[in-house]
């Protein structure tokens, strides 16, 4: 093959962490501190051609975005500032002029000097590109937590990238696959309440690139799982906030990022322009725009195939479920057909074909009273298509219905949905404050005795509290149902034997006989959530 040379170079990182103020920025999570970071490169010399092999592992990482280092980091990069009112020395515009001029002489001396060396490294890298490449990535799901005032904050994961090559790829032909999983939106509420607005689900992409004398072609696949969003009243207001918090932020480095652009144009002088013109009589770059305007010449072809698990949004007012809208994209999935053509005048044009075969739609109410999903809109099944040309300015657009449209009106749908509004209404006005907190749970003990609470969570934990009867006080229970995510409770004499009460679901109102006592154990809650 090329030039080259057998090798082998291995290397392991065995942490990163960074902070500021006592609160970590980066923080990395690993089982084995040594191999925080792996990386691998193996090039193998053949007969007839040579291949490099990459391998990089990496471990999870936490990255907490911190409003507060922003405006620290900018004064840090920013110029010093100079007494003005001292007549020995020059006035700060004139210091900070001095130094952006000696910043970027030393950049022109360091690139336009060395043009000759630049072009013969550039020839010498060209001659040793491998013939074939593998790669092995492994990129975990690293966190992003974005604190959001006092409304809470946002963690977002990107999901676990593994990238992978089945066989060596070579120009002319190449494979790729990627697996993306766990990627998540979670809300923490300044309440403690964890939110799944976007819960884990993977998807898994594959491409497949061959080049022949007479077309480029690309088949590209994507296949992903049940993904499940979560919408409350809670989790949108964090969400809203989250511009603000960026448009904060970005103000506070406007300035900075002027100076840097001011900085950035006087770079473009005479000496580096001659490192452009001494680029025209290098074999690297005139190989490779050859190479551009072979495959400039080529009509392109993309087929993608996409093909999707059912997507549900779950709306939820501030207590229970109310409203699931789910879509299924059914059979053949989506398919993308594009091709794009060079004319006669040298001019691209484009034409992009696409078709859903069939989507299924549906809509369902939770009715409380009768603790179960009625539906809103039955399944609905549907087809479209959809075609342009880049040289139109005009889409052609098909829709077909393959089953008649059945929408159910009842009142306690209409209720509940009209109650649903009001409440995220009223959600997104209200500012959050652990001072004035109204309370989303609260007790009230009528009986002359204590009542012992027992509450159920999701994953099967147990916590236990005790009401004493205190008339017509309410005692708060927020802190014990929305961080834990309590899905019932059971209630008993605290004085009397062992035995709870039937679990009374929180979803839903009702009441349940207290056992061993005249009393039951009643949930309520605002009209229309009953």
């Amino acid at each position: 093959g090329k030039n080259s040379a057998n090798f082998y170079l291995v290397g392991s990182l065995g942490g990163v962490e960074a902070s500021h103020r006592g609160q970590d920025v980066i923080k990395i999570i690993s089982q084995n501190p040594a191999e925080v970071i792996q990386l691998a490169l193996e090039s193998k010399l053949g007969k007839d051609c040579n291949t490099l092999s990459i391998l990089l592992h990496c471990a999870p990482t936490d990255v907490v975005f911190l409003p507060s280092i922003i405006p620290e980091l900018i004064a840090f990069a920013d110029f010093p500032d100079v007494d003005a009112s001292n007549d020995a020395r020059m006035p700060v515009g004139e210091v900070r002029r001095e130094l952006a001029s000696e910043q970027n002489d030393a950049a022109v001396q360091l690139l336009g000097g060395s043009a000759g060396w630049a072009v013969d490294y550039a020839d010498f890298t060209y001659e040793r590109i491998p013939d074939q490449v593998s790669l092995d990535v492994t990129v975990p799901a690293s966190t992003i937590h974005l604190p959001v005032g006092s409304l809470g904050s946002i963690a977002v994961s990107l999901g676990r990238l593994k990238l992978w090559t089945p066989k060596p790829c070579v120009m002319e032909e190449a494979s790729l696959e990627a697996d993306l999983t766990d990627i998540k939106l979670r809300i923490n509420t300044w309440e403690r309440e964890q939110i799944d607005v976007i819960r884990p689900f993977p998807i898994h992409v594959s491409v497949a690139h061959e080049e022949t004398a007479e077309e480029l072609r690309f088949d590209v696949n994507i296949n992903t799982g049940a993904l499940r969003l979560t919408a409350t009243p809670q989790a949108l207001r964090v969400i809203l906030a989250v511009p603000e918090v960026l448009a904060a932020q970005a103000e506070a480095a406007q300035a900075r990022v002027a100076a840097l652009e001011e900085a950035t144009r006087a770079l473009v002088t005479e000496e580096v322009s001659g490192l452009l013109e001494a680029a025209d009589g290098c074999a690297a770059m005139a190989a490779a725009a050859e190479r551009a305007q072979q495959i400039e010449k080529k009509p392109t072809i993309v087929d993608l195939v996409a093909k999707f698990e059912p997507i549900t949004l779950a709306v939820t007012d501030s207590v229970a479920p109310v409203l699931e809208l789910s879509c299924s994209v059914l059979r053949r999935g989506l398919q993308l057909h594009q091709e794009t053509l060079l004319k006669k005048d040298l001019e691209q044009t484009s034409i992009l074909d696409i078709d859903i075969d069939k989507i299924m739609l549906e809509a369902i109410v939770y009715n409380p009273q009768s603790s179960a999903w009625e539906p809103l809109l039955e399944p609905l099944h549907l087809g479209a298509t959809f075609s342009t040309v880049s040289d139109a300015s005009s889409w052609n657009v098909s829709c077909n219905a393959q089953s008649p449209l059945l929408l159910n009106f009842a009142p306690t749908l209409l209720q509940r949905l009209t109650g649903l509004v009001a409440t995220f209404e009223e959600g997104l006005e209200v500012e959050a404050s652990t001072e004035d907190a109204v309370g989303r749970y609260k007790v009230l003990n009528l009986f002359g005795e204590a009542i012992t609470l027992k509450f159920i969570t999701a994953s099967g934990r147990h916590l236990t509290t005790s009401i004493d009867p205190a008339g017509s006080e309410l005692a708060p229970l927020d802190e014990f149902i929305i961080p834990n995510a309590v899905t019932a409770l059971t209630a008993q004499l605290k004085s009397g034997p062992r035995g709870g009460s039937l679990p009374l679901e929180l979803s839903r109102c009702g009441a349940v006989p207290i056992p061993r006592s005249p009393c039951v154990a009643e949930l309520l809650a605002p009209k229309p959530a009953c």
